[in-house]
């Protein structure tokens, strides 16, 4: 027998909801056949036997779990599963509550957090829906139209909360001229058959400064101690109606801008159909924070709390200027904006970052064709 168990994937979930299995309780699974499925805010992880036995489920579908927790076994065969049910049987005492959840009635209070201890205070021996409903209602202070948050949203806004809670952060936003690299990016899509455009040429760019910004990459572990991070995974924020994710770009200091492409492309499918896997979304250590629908001046971000800072990109603006002979013309640019901790960088080291950005993009050439 063995146990099937969930590890933590990533830093922002504490919990998986298991989602599908794949065999029933009994039945007979082959090797590395897969048997379950669990969500995580950020992303559908596979479970796969490791050995041919027999299944045991034990986590329902639905119900959400702590990382470690073992949500199923694999018997060797249906002699001892037998065995560990009896065994387990004799050992577990039947739970006794004076009164009685029904069905509906426990999903509700798991959906919305409500704790049995709430339910007793209620003093009924049967609680059914309704009941629960007219807690929701104590607990929204009345206003019945309140909503409750999807699980990716509620770990987005932990998130956020340690963010603010721990992360000293400031600011600075700096305009970047783009028409050039536009230019050239165009053509460099026409050339590759790949969309390639201010986001695959931030990825590169901002790698390629790894070496020379260490502190921009990596982590503060307490007041005095970071560690710098041992290769450039750059994430970049991804929001299609279905949710935030952040996927990660790795060692993008290896890839080339067409290649870089690729990757983004499919990291939008996957962000429609909800299919990233746990390790597309992990280990990054600096994220871009898209905010490219038109007329975005700038946006402020978060810092991921395992990051030191974050970059936005926002949308590309137009303004006219006057050329050396005196006549107007038009422009493009985009304001970059960068989020950073300031335990861990000061400004004019954020002012250096950003201007080598700035610089490369404005004389995007090299990176371009290199």
């Amino acid at each position: 027998m063995y146990n099937l168990v969930v590890t933590k994937s990533n830093n922002n979930d504490d919990s998986f909801v298991v989602a599908e299995w794949f065999a029933e309780n009994g039945e007979q699974v082959a090797a590395r056949q897969l048997v379950a499925t669990v969500e995580t805010s950020k992303a559908t992880i596979e479970l796969y036997s490791e050995n041919p036995g027999i299944l045991h489920c034990v986590t329902p579908i639905g119900e959400r779990c702590e990382f470690g927790a073992t949500i199923g076994y694999i018997f060797e065969d249906e002699t001892e599963r037998q065995h560990f049910l009896t065994a387990r049987q004799q050992d577990q005492a039947p739970e006794r509550e004076d009164f009685t959840i029904t069905r509906v009635a426990q999903e509700m209070m798991q959906q919305h957090g409500i704790s049995v201890a709430e339910v007793r205070q209620l003093g009924k021996k049967l609680v059914k829906k309704s009941d629960i409903e007219a807690l929701l209602r104590q607990h929204t202070d009345g206003h019945t139209s309140a909503l409750t948050l999807s699980h990716r949203q509620a770990t987005i806004a932990e998130t956020v909360s340690r963010s603010h809670a721990v992360i000293p952060r400031a600011f600075l936003a700096m305009r970047v001229y783009c028409d050039q690299a536009l230019h050239q990016l165009k053509e460099l899509s026409s050339q590759a058959d790949s969309l390639i455009g201010l986001t695959e040429l931030l990825v590169k760019i901002i790698a390629g400064l790894h070496p020379q910004f260490p502190f921009f990459f990596g982590t503060l572990v307490n007041k005095t101690e970071f560690v710098p991070a041992a290769a450039p995974h750059i994430g970049v924020t991804l929001d299609v109606g279905k949710g935030l994710f952040i996927p990660v770009v790795r060692d993008a200091t290896t890839l080339t801008l067409p290649e870089i492409a690729d990757i983004l492309m499919d990291f939008r499918i996957k962000a429609f159909r909800n299919s990233f896997k746990s390790e597309e979304l992990s280990d990054g250590t600096l994220t871009i924070s898209l905010n490219t629908e038109p007329d975005i001046v700038f946006v402020l971000p978060i810092i991921l709390p395992e990051q030191t800072c974050m970059l936005t990109l926002n949308a590309v603006q137009e303004e006219l200027f006057l050329q050396a002979d005196q006549t107007v013309a038009v422009r493009s640019y985009v304001i970059l904006g960068l989020a950073y901790d300031h335990r861990v960088i000061n400004g004019f080291e954020a002012v250096q970052f950003v201007k080598a950005i700035k610089s490369q993009v404005e004389s995007a050439e090299q990176v371009i064709t290199g």
